[in-house]
């Protein structure tokens, strides 16, 4: 099993480098490589570790990510493609942030994508959902770039453009942009059924489910230009290619653990009082983690991962 971490982050590269060292792994022909963005913002990149299976987005090709934006979809595309172009052929491309940690053991991680080998994993919901319509509202206009900036002004500006388009849960005819993405992929693949999906940015990919994202997206370029003026892109892009692609019948939830019960705009930061519910969940990865607020529980999921071993 070779498994390549895909990884974009932007702060605390000691943290950085202690996930590298967690995940890192090579057992008889198991393997894993690590590609990483660095956001352009950022200045962290010449105090993360390098190695022989460590390999960093060129400084001139590293992208400004902004919150909300095509940028997003822009980083993890580098990534992918920096990987998928490598040389290496890989089983699997794991897309983590800087800020996951691993919540089993390496051994554990590849016995299960071992025995699971050809389920891609992405977590995500299509129009069954009864929130659909309100994420729907995201794809269906054209919003002016800087109306998806996070200041105040351009939120309070982005909610009243929202109401005056019909609503949060509707959209007036006069607004719609052309489907052209939707179109497309459902000429192709899906014989009129195709939807929007809407969930996690994050996954873990199939080798011949990453080539055909590339390979689409190149042969169709619509399907980019379609998202790029729709709010949060990273969390429908991805899903609705895959999920509208002969791909769809081999798709798994995801294997990161989050946690939204604060219903905040980001994840619930995990500290050691997340202990016991972090190592008993199905999953592999868990995020977000900040080692300025909690190293302790790195800790214990370092020893958690060694005796699992």
């Amino acid at each position: 099993m070779r498994l390549a971490y895909l990884i974009q982050c932007h702060k605390d590269p000691l943290q950085v480098n202690r996930l590298i060292k967690a995940l890192d792994h090579a057992s008889g022909e198991d393997a894993v490589d690590f590609y990483i963005h660095v956001d352009r913002k950022s200045n962290i990149q010449p105090r993360i570790m390098t190695g022989h299976n460590i390999f960093f987005i060129a400084d001139n090709d590293r992208i400004n990510v902004q919150w909300g934006q095509i940028s997003q979809v822009d980083a993890t595309l580098s990534l992918l493609r920096l990987a998928a172009r490598s040389g290496s052929k890989y089983d699997y491309f794991w897309y983590i942030s800087g800020q996951d940690y691993p919540i089993k053991s390496n051994a554990e991680i590849l016995a299960f994508l071992k025995k699971h080998n050809g389920k891609n994993f992405m977590r995500g919901f299509g129009p069954e959902n009864p929130i659909y319509k309100r994420f729907l509202k995201r794809n269906e206009i054209g919003y002016p770039p800087w109306m998806m900036r996070s200041s105040i002004p351009t939120k309070v500006l982005r909610r009243l453009y929202t109401l005056v388009t019909g609503g949060e849960r509707h959209t007036f005819g006069v607004f719609k942009k052309v489907q052209t993405a939707l179109i497309k992929l459902s000429a192709k693949y899906s014989d009129g059924q195709t939807s929007y999906y809407f969930g996690s940015a994050w996954f873990t990919l199939t080798a011949p489910c990453v080539k055909f994202i590339l390979d689409y997206l190149e042969k169709e370029p619509s399907y980019y230009e379609s998202f790029k003026n729709t709010v949060i892109p990273d969390e429908s892009f991805f899903l609705t290619l895959v999920l509208n692609s002969p791909f769809r019948k081999d798709v798994a939830s995801e294997l990161c653990y989050v946690d939204w019960s604060e219903h905040k705009r980001n994840p619930k930061l995990f500290t050691k009082e997340d202990y016991n519910a972090l190592v008993a969940s199905q999953c592999f990865v868990a995020r977000k983690f900040d080692a300025a607020v909690d190293t302790d529980i790195l800790d214990m999921l370092d020893k958690h991962n060694h005796h699992s071993s």
